[in-house]
């Protein structure tokens, strides 16, 4: 799962959650070697971004009360609660997303 914030600036800038960029990381790691995973999470990191990692008291009700009434995974509630409070597109293709699509801008793409 990625969020971007529309662009800003002549280059634009996106920003992920943690979990959008340990996510790449993690099947990197199932589906190549260590060191394959790692020269993929440096790419990453190369993009224009920034990668929020505090997660504060709003985020932190916002997933619970995500979570509480969509049934969530607690991952899946905060990265839509990073989303939802920093005023981001949650780009995704997980059909659990759609329970918050009045509560978080989402783009869909093409489920598996």
């Amino acid at each position: 799962m990625i969020w971007s914030r529309p662009s800003e600036g002549p280059r634009g800038s996106s920003d992920y959650p943690v979990s959008g960029a340990g996510r790449p990381t993690i099947i990197s790691l199932q589906e190549t070697t260590e060191a394959i995973a790692g020269k993929h999470y440096a790419l990453l990191k190369q993009l224009p971004a920034r990668f929020p990692c505090n997660v504060d008291e709003p985020k932190l009700l916002t997933a619970g009360q995500f979570k509480a009434r969509h049934r969530l995974s607690l991952a899946d509630a905060l990265i839509a609660a990073f989303a939802a409070r920093e005023e981001a597109i949650l780009v995704h293709k997980d059909p659990e997303f759609e329970t918050l699509s009045k509560q978080v801008k989402q783009e869909t793409l093409a489920y598996k």
